[in-house]
């Protein structure tokens, strides 16, 4: 489901610091944060503006699966910060800040600041809270800065290499449970990993997104890959399109699927693809048909044998057949052929004429 940034406003801030792990390995003890963090309000802006930059439509934030819901899992803790004031927010995201410091096992990552905010979103003006691993390399310098400075320093230059987001969204504020839990389906969670977009790169951010946020993007994005390559087959069949048109819109989306890309932006599909007439259309389309990923990450492991192309024969004046994937063989044969004609059996009865 699409992120919904519009009419976010932050309400606290704390910057920890997560030292680089040394060789023996024996996970850093950060250095926490000893105030909330204030920011003017063209910093604010600036802020906001990179978050929903990252996260919001067309970008290359996607929707992960809550696997860990246990007491100790970042989606509890989280939760808890939501609704707690000041000083005990300030004091708990300590414990998100040594939990990304456990995880954090490899000793090629950088030192990083992690930048705990929540406050509000959308037109229900949800809670949310989101952490921001920036890292302190590629000429960012910390310096001891106070932590206003350091954001600025950070979020005026939109380079994408130097962070990561976890956004933690509750949808429903429904009470605890009996055991003084939050129900994680309540909730739901988006990451943004510059790593994720590029080539080859499916498990670059395990520890972060697997370890620490405790979600998963493998759980849910066969379905979705699958919900979206069927919805917009029976959209463009159903679409009153000349024929045509519709082979090619079933071969770029079958292209689309089998690229080196590891994100679908179902509107980005439409604009590149689809005339001015059908792009809204066809994502009135999907959203009726309760698909509401905007930007989802792609897995077509249940739709392999869907992404074969349609085999053609052509022939001279324009004359074409065009059969399944791996089936022409099997369904025409040749009987004679030469420069003036050829004689074809069809192994298929007529369905429809145009």
């Amino acid at each position: 489901m699409a992120l919904n940034l519009e009419a976010l406003t932050i309400q606290r801030i704390a910057v920890n610091t997560i030292p680089k792990r040394n060789e023996g390995r024996i996970p850093a003890t950060p250095i926490y944060a000893s105030l909330l963090t204030t920011l003017n309000q063209s910093g604010l802006d600036v802020f906001q503006n990179r978050i929903t930059s990252a996260l919001g439509k067309r970008s290359h934030g996607v929707e992960l699966t809550i696997v860990d819901s246990n007491h100790n899992s970042f989606m509890q803790q989280a939760a808890k910060l939501m609704y707690m004031n000041d000083a005990d927010y300030l004091l708990n995201s300590r414990v998100i800040a040594t939990r990304l410091a456990d995880v954090q096992a490899s000793l090629d990552l950088a030192a990083s600041k992690l930048i705990i905010i929540d406050g509000r979103i959308g037109e229900g003006q949800h809670r949310f809270l989101a952490v921001i691993k920036a890292d302190l390399q590629d000429g960012f310098r910390d310096d001891n800065v106070s932590g206003a400075a350091l954001l600025q320093n950070l979020f005026l230059t939109p380079t994408q290499r130097l962070y990561k987001i976890g956004f933690l969204e509750e949808v429903i504020a429904n009470p605890n449970d009996e055991e003084g839990l939050k129900n994680s389906d309540d909730f739901r969670i988006h990451l943004f990993d510059h790593l994720i977009t590029a080539l080859e790169t499916r498990n670059a951010a395990h520890y972060f997104y697997k370890q620490f946020l405790g979600a998963d993007m493998l759980h849910s994005q066969k379905k979705i890959t699958r919900d979206f390559y069927d919805l917009t087959i029976k959209y463009i069949n159903a679409v009153p399109i000349d024929r045509d048109a519709k082979f090619d819109l079933v071969d770029a989306l079958r292209s689309e699927l089998k690229s080196n890309r590891t994100t679908i932006h179902s509107e980005t599909f439409a604009t590149d693809h689809m005339g001015e007439g059908l792009q809204q259309s066809y994502l009135d389309f999907l959203a009726q048909n309760n698909f509401n990923y905007d930007n989802f990450s792609k897995d077509t492991e249940f739709i392999k044998g869907k992404l074969k192309r349609r085999q053609r024969m052509r022939f001279s004046h324009g004359v074409e057949i065009t059969t399944p994937a791996d089936s022409l063989t099997q369904l025409v044969t040749i009987q004679e052929s030469n420069a003036q004609r050829t004689i074809l059996v069809i192994n298929a009865a007529i369905e429809s004429q145009e």
